[in-house]
């Protein structure tokens, strides 16, 4: 039996019934040699910041390249200050990211924003992720909703 999830074809044998068998990269959350799977989602304290902001001037996506999902930000500038910072990902690690730059650039004026780097954020996150570049991303996309906004698109 073949299964298409996501644009990844997975062969599976009849009875097979292993986490990998039906899930894209489940063998990057399963345990070594145990077969159970590790906690769904880990949680940070900026969780509950990252949410989609009604109301914005700009916003922008940025599409990671580790794990080909979607990184939206959405600002709210006023005189020249980011009054919001809003958005929405698909995983814990950028929700962690994006989560620490709300509470870190919100409030900031724009030429101040601009200059936010992947290591202020770096410096600022409860667990860096070594493997992934998610952190950077979610500044790339700041920076692209600056832009954005600059622009007035």
């Amino acid at each position: 039996m073949v299964k298409a999830t996501g644009g990844v074809a997975l062969h599976r044998k009849k009875g097979d019934v292993s986490p990998t068998a039906t899930r894209p990269h489940a063998h990057r959350r399963a345990q070594a040699g145990t077969g159970e799977s590790m906690s769904p989602k880990r949680t940070y304290k900026n969780d509950a910041l990252v949410k989609p902001l009604e109301t914005f001037s700009a916003r922008a996506v940025y599409g990671s390249t580790f794990c080909k999902r979607q990184i939206a930000v959405q600002i709210l500038v006023d005189d020249g200050i980011v009054k919001d910072i809003g958005g929405s990902v698909e995983c814990s690690y950028s929700r962690q990211c994006l989560g620490t730059l709300i509470s870190l650039v919100k409030g900031m004026d724009v030429d101040s924003a601009w200059s936010f780097s992947g290591d202020d954020l770096k410096q600022n996150l409860e667990m860096v992720d070594p493997k992934s570049d998610c952190d950077t991303y979610v500044v790339a996309a700041l920076r692209l909703a600056l832009r954005n906004w600059e622009k007035g698109v």
